[in-house]
């Protein structure tokens, strides 16, 4: 198949340092606004614009790795955002909304969709060894290279220039990533695992159909593949051919999803033999 790297030929240096910038200011506030805002539709909407902030940096890269990366990182968008929909629409039907002080402890009543959402949340907040992680390290690699090499060529000054606000993405794509996961573990914790509020109807509340809640579980089931498997699935496709665009460093992805499958497992068992109750069963 022919790789996706259509958009990868011709620069504009002027215009590269432009995004650099301005993807990093819209990833950073489009996650502090995330962060300010309790409801669920508002937080997907301005994660996406932080995402989208991402995929401005990968663009501005002006090499061929960090064009390819901001691809595979779009492409990782829509898979996000089609399941987070998805899963507020199965919780619109079970719970009758979506306000998150309305709601709670629902992970132990809709345990599918509780596992989507975390396998989603982990996977847009850039954690290993899903697939959000390799398209922003690929992105780092991207900005890397342009501080290494000549991808952007302006001139003594402009290339200070760019390099300082190549550092300036770098250090933004890590702080975006911690606030995007304080973002939606505020969210796992008022939706799923807090304490439902007092007065909220917590009769008949009770897992999607199967019909409905099989997509946003296969989504999230393609983060953890694309993300373990990515340099046999997704990389073929995104990466042009060639050694600057190769990608550098080890990533043991077996080994990560390994220990962290162990960590969830052992979670999973002192929850349930710690004589933790149902919510609606604490007084």
């Amino acid at each position: 198949m022919t790789n996706l790297n259509f958009f990868l030929t011709g620069r504009d240096h002027f215009s590269s340092v432009g995004l650099l910038a301005a993807g990093a200011v819209i990833m950073l506030l489009g996650a502090a606004r995330a962060i300010r805002h309790e409801g669920i539709v508002k937080k997907i909407f301005f994660h996406a614009i932080s995402q989208a902030g991402c995929v401005m940096i990968g663009l501005g890269t002006a090499g061929a790795m960090g064009k390819a990366a901001a691809a595979f990182h779009a492409f990782n968008i829509v898979i996000w955002l089609t399941c987070l929909s998805l899963i507020a629409l199965n919780i619109r039907r079970a719970a009758g909304g979506l306000d998150p002080g309305k709601l709670g402890g629902l992970a132990s009543r809709m345990p599918v969709t509780f596992v989507s959402f975390l396998i989603v949340a982990f996977s847009i907040s850039g954690m290993p060894p899903l697939n959000g992680f390799f398209s922003i390290w690929i992105i780092c690699q991207g900005l890397i290279q342009n501080l290494a090499g000549p991808g952007i060529n302006l001139g003594k000054s402009l290339n200070v220039r760019a390099g300082f606000t190549a550092v300036l993405c770098l250090t933004g794509i890590i702080f975006t990533s911690a606030l995007t996961l304080v973002s939606f573990i505020n969210l796992l914790h008022s939706v799923f695992l807090g304490r439902p509020a007092q007065g909220a109807a917590r009769t008949g509340i009770k897992e999607a159909p199967w019909f409905m809640w099989l997509a946003p579980l296969a989504l999230s089931l393609s983060c953890i593949a694309l993300g373990v498997f990515t340099r046999a699935l997704p990389l073929k496709y995104f990466m042009p051919k060639g050694p600057e665009a190769s990608v550098r460093g080890n990533y043991a992805a077996a080994a990560i999803a390994a220990f962290f499958a162990s960590g969830i497992i052992a979670a999973v068992i002192i929850y349930r033999f710690s004589g933790a109750k149902d919510s609606d069963e604490i007084s």
